[in-house]
């Protein structure tokens, strides 16, 4: 229940993401995983890899 609690805190206050890691698709995307370090909330991000 703790864990529901600090993450509906953190998402009031706005996470503190730090990157994890990144790995291309294969599609030609590369997706970015962002962990936040106060919750452990995770986020992934994609982008083109031309845009890059």
């Amino acid at each position: 229940m703790m864990g529901i609690l600090s993450n509906i805190i953190c998402k009031l206050k706005g996470h503190v993401y730090e990157e994890s890691s990144q790995k291309p698709d294969g599609w030609g995307y590369i997706a970015t995983w962002f962990i936040c370090n106060r919750c452990g909330h995770e986020n992934v991000v994609t982008e083109r890899e031309d845009q890059v």
